[in-house]
């Protein structure tokens, strides 16, 4: 009988816990998408910043 066999249960809460973890890493990753864009947007004006700095420190 299929609901006396353990392996049944493991395989069906690890396919659970895979499935909730999918959905919650795509969630995450379309989080970080944005969050990756937003910093990298930032982290590209401060060092264009730097740039400007560092030419007026060299000369």
């Amino acid at each position: 009988m299929i609901l006396s066999n353990p392996m049944f249960y493991y395989v069906t809460i690890v396919d659970c816990l895979l499935h909730i973890g999918w959905t919650r890493a795509l969630v995450t990753l379309k989080l970080e998408r944005r969050l990756f864009v937003f910093i990298w947007l930032l982290s590209k004006e401060s060092i264009n910043e730097i740039k400007r700095n560092l030419k007026y420190h060299v000369l």
